[in-house]
């Protein structure tokens, strides 16, 4: 799927692609999925295959930063 948008959670996995900012404690990026945008992160898994463009900050309460969290 495509999002287009901001993505909060826990435990985010992304299969497809996302444009926007993305707020996860354990973020995982699968083979052939896209982020274009801001990701804030505690934890980060890029598969080999993934495209990511943008920047990766490394936070301890990532979910706490998100707007209107």
């Amino acid at each position: 799927g495509v999002v287009d948008g901001l993505v909060v959670g826990d435990h985010v996995v992304v299969l497809g692609e996302v444009n926007g900012s993305i707020y996860a404690k354990e973020l995982v990026l699968r083979t052939a999925s896209t982020v274009e945008g801001q990701i804030y992160h505690e934890a980060l898994v890029l598969e080999s295959g993934c495209f990511f463009e943008g920047k990766s900050r490394r936070y301890s309460n990532p979910v706490g930063l998100a707007p209107d969290a």
